[in-house]
């Protein structure tokens, strides 16, 4: 009875299992897929992110969200406009020209805003 009551008090080893090849290969080819299955998720979201930011910034949802500078607004005169009278301001449709627009010239005008319509009082 002393045998066996031996055998208890030895402390526990665990002895590391070996996995047979075909389980190794198993293995490797379940984590290759989960890899794989992985990126393909990943490729797929980012895809999906980079669509919906070309829909958004080519549809009509851009005008609600904040926008870089732009030269100037539509029917508005570019930038670098020089008017050589207001004759030729007048021509172009962008008569009268207030003071800070493309265009303005004080030899155009002196009070702010240039080739404005004269009214005969």
């Amino acid at each position: 009875m002393n045998e066996r009551m031996d055998s208890f008090k030895k402390p526990f080893r665990a002895v590391p299992v070996q996995l047979g090849e075909e389980v190794t290969a198993q293995r490797r080819r379940e984590n290759r897929q989960l890899l794989i299955g992985m990126a393909i998720r990943m490729a797929l979201v980012m895809l999906l992110i980079f669509l919906t930011g070309m829909v958004i910034t080519n549809s009509g949802l851009s005008r609600f969200l904040p926008s870089g500078p732009s030269n100037a607004a539509a029917g508005d005169p570019p930038v670098h406009v020089h008017y050589r009278s207001c004759a030729a301001a007048r021509a172009t449709g962008h008569a009268p020209v207030h003071t800070g627009s493309p265009g303005y010239r004080l030899r155009l005008d002196g009070d702010g805003i240039a080739c404005e319509p004269y009214i005969d009082p």
